[in-house]
């Protein structure tokens, strides 16, 4: 594992004087913190601050704030789905230290509509930190069209006008596997600037793969945030991110470049940064070095959070070692398939509203997939609530496994 880790605020600073202005702008803060316990996320969301100058830094005592968490559907905390509210809440006084005008909210996968996410706030728990801290939950769903020159799959992009007309955007990620992208985390988490059904538009236009970790690049350059701070408290691993298995991670990252982050996150869970498709294409386009040695880390030496045997989803543990002419031709066959349980399914029929390609009916009272039409882009695992839709594990990926490919 290689970077420039600075040890203390005082080093950091005259280190910070010396340093070429491209290296300065990957700094990222890493601080321990291994539970939830209010006192313990407050000092550590602090200290992620100060490490990079405070929250003056970032926010100007006029500046609008909108702070926007990974609040995917209303999912309780504990579940491992969402920012966890404390981190969010330590997160708000954070920046009321400089100034009051403080939104808090997001864009979930189910929609939009006011009832629906004022549940989504009620759940995740954003509601509670809105009544302790006097932040206002947006419930504005004006969109706006912003240009993305730099855009390599959009050159105008739709995204939530309450986020672009803040005068600073706080991204919160939730540290997360995803079946389709690999991970989610800085980059990934602004996907939720898209508002409600235009994600699953984006979707149906982008249905490879890669298209779509491409287009997430976009979006977080359209988003424009100035400052991510990543939930990796407790993250999930497997069959993220709805569905994976809860880990303790025991860390915070921060900073301003959302590709750094991504980075770093990689180094700390051992895994390659081709698996995190949206940074595989950062890097690509030239947006981050792809070398560890231009991160400048402060606070916790990386070498003491670093996790061991982190899974990935299976469909990417297992895709790794395939050929890629073996994953285009076949890629239905190699990627997993969402499957509904009718046992499990209560036929509120969210699945067949947002499916991108109309592929889900609703039969006999529970959902039906089509196969024929699904494009495998998870939408329907990712959003149900009930975890009624599972992903099938794909025989012929196994086999080509089994057989050395």
């Amino acid at each position: 594992m290689s970077y420039v880790y600075v040890k203390s605020k005082t080093i950091m600073s005259a280190i910070s004087e010396r340093r070429s202005p491209s290296l300065n702008k990957n700094k990222v803060s890493l601080v321990s913190c291994e539970s939830y316990d209010r006192v313990k996320v407050d000092e550590a969301v602090e200290e992620a601050f100060e490490l990079l100058g405070g929250p003056e830094s970032i926010v100007e005592p006029s500046s609008r704030v909108f702070i926007k968490a990974n609040a995917l559907l209303p999912s309780t905390p504990e579940k491992c789905v969402t920012t966890h509210p404390e981190v969010v809440r330590a997160v708000v006084k954070q920046v009321m230290r400089v100034t009051k005008k403080v939104t808090i909210g997001d864009c979930p996968g189910g929609g939009n509509a006011s009832p629906y996410l004022k549940r989504v706030y009620s759940r995740t728990g954003l509601e509670s930190v809105a009544a302790d801290t006097g932040a206002i939950l947006n419930f504005d769903t004006s969109v706006r069209e912003v240009t993305v020159k730099e855009g390599s799959q959009l050159k105008s992009i739709t995204i939530s006008n309450s986020m672009a007309q803040s005068d600073v955007l706080i991204s919160l990620p939730k540290f997360k596997t995803h079946e389709l992208v690999g991970i989610t985390a800085a980059i990934k988490n602004l996907y939720g600037a898209v508002p409600g059904m235009t994600k699953f538009a984006y979707h149906s236009r982008f249905n490879n793969a890669d298209d779509f970790a491409n287009l997430l690049v976009d979006v977080c350059i359209a988003a424009a945030p100035k400052f991510h701070l990543v939930d990796a408290i407790e993250s999930m691993q497997g069959e993220g991110p709805r569905q994976g298995e809860k880990i303790l991670t025991g860390f915070i990252a921060a900073g301003q470049n959302p590709f750094a982050i991504d980075f770093l996150l990689m180094m700390l869970i051992g895994k390659d940064y081709h698996a995190n498709r949206a940074l595989h294409f950062a890097i690509e386009r030239g947006l981050f070095s792809g070398r560890s040695e231009d991160i400048v880390v402060v606070g916790e030496n990386p070498k003491n959070l670093s996790v061991s045997d982190f899974r990935l989803p299976l469909g990417k543990e297992q895709s790794a070692p395939v050929p890629e002419f073996l994953m285009k031709k076949f890629a239905k066959l190699l990627t997993a398939k969402p499957i509904v349980s009718p046992g499990i399914c209560t036929g509120c029929g969210k699945c067949v509203e947002i499916c991108p390609e109309s592929a889900i009916s609703m039969e006999k009272g529970h959902a039906r997939i089509k196969s024929e039409r699904c494009i495998r882009c998870y939408c329907c695992h990712e959003i149900c609530e009930f975890d009624a839709v599972s992903l099938s594990k794909p025989t012929l990926l196994r086999l080509a496994r089994h057989f050395g490919f």
